[in-house]
């Protein structure tokens, strides 16, 4: 547990900006904060510390609903599955626990069990109703302020971005990658394909249709070269105009592994409630930058399955090493520009 709180309190991203005077170290506390309280069932604290968060970054308000959804999710799939298979819902019998749910709703909402809704409704509004003073006090806010954002309103732009979604894969991917990259993943990943072939295929398309018609460019992506988003863009994507295709099948490997992990742990309902949280956090960004990714990543290295040592040391390894690596050419690989008398230095 030590370990694994080392681990990521050294996430790189995350390690790197708490010297800087940015704001995620104190939107990235909030949340973790609001986050355990909720998992503690101290809800009100929960929501009180999830409104400090939300002063810090406004997009927070998403981990906000999110928390609430977990609470109707677990509510839901707690009253579903009969006490005699409770080990169920803690369990990845994700097919098993879907049947329940969907026996469950079909007594409560077409047959003569509307007790069973009732006493549903009522559960989860005893523990959500403190999230939703604070949604309902964000909604007053955007719309007294007239949107969400607060200053420069003209550079954070909202748009469907959605290959925002498949960037997050791959980081997310690339940082757990001693939990997640393994050669019985990848063999389980290709039978996968080889089974849903035509799903598979589906998916890719999808991908390349939101590749094609939702890419953004943001200006600061490319006149900023001080953050590392500038060269990752201007030497992957921006090279050749048909290579940001040729990544959708990773794509497809990272969102699959990142599934299957979280699958071990969580139940399918949770499963749902992350995916479409990440994505409303980060379709409408327009901009690629790698901090929005930082709490999608806390939140799900904090729901996969505890790690081995041999895993905690190979992951605390590697982030030290990253963190010695982009904290060193940060003080030591200044550059100048040409319309600026001071230093500029790279940064995430």
């Amino acid at each position: 547990m030590v370990l694994s709180a080392l681990a990521l309190a050294m996430f790189p991203v995350l390690y790197f900006f708490t010297f800087l005077y940015y704001t995620d170290a104190g939107s990235t506390f909030f949340i973790l904060c609001s986050y355990l309280f909720s998992l503690q069932q101290r809800h009100c604290m929960s929501a009180a510390v999830g409104a400090v968060a939300v002063i810090f970054r406004q997009t927070n308000i998403v981990w906000i609903m999110f928390f609430a959804l977990c609470i109707i999710c677990d509510t839901l799939v707690n009253s579903a599955v009969p006490s005699k298979h409770a080990v169920i819902s803690k369990s990845n019998s994700h097919a098993l626990i879907a049947r329940f749910v969907y026996s469950w709703l079909r007594r409560a909402v077409l047959g003569n069990n509307k007790h069973l809704l009732l006493k549903f409704i009522s559960q989860t509004l005893l523990n959500i109703w403190p999230y939703c003073i604070v949604f309902l006090s964000f909604v007053t806010f955007v719309w007294i302020n007239g949107g969400i954002v607060v200053g420069a309103r003209h550079d954070h732009e909202v748009g469907l971005h959605f290959p925002q979604l498949f960037y997050c894969t791959v980081f997310t991917v690339c940082f757990a990658a001693a939990y997640m990259v393994s050669l019985q993943n990848i063999i389980a990943f290709i039978r996968f394909v080889r089974q849903h072939l035509l799903l598979s295929i589906f998916l890719l398309l999808l991908y390349c249709c939101a590749i094609w018609r939702f890419t953004y460019v943001h200006r600061y992506l490319l006149a900023d070269n001080r953050h590392y988003t500038f060269y990752v863009w201007s030497r992957f994507f921006a090279r050749y105009s048909l290579m940001r295709y040729a990544y959708a099948p990773l794509y497809l490997l990272s969102g699959y592994l990142i599934l299957r992990t979280l699958a071990l742990q969580r139940h399918f309902l949770w499963c749902i409630a992350y995916v479409v949280c990440v994505a409303a956090l980060l379709v409408p960004a327009t901009l690629l930058e790698f901090r929005y990714y930082i709490v999608p990543y806390l939140i799900f290295r904090l729901n996969i399955p505890v790690a081995s040592f041999r895993r905690l040391i190979a992951e605390i390894s590697i982030y030290a090493s990253i963190n010695m690596l982009t904290i060193y050419i940060f003080l030591h690989r200044p550059f100048h520009w040409n319309s600026e008398m001071a230093l500029q230095r790279f940064m995430w």
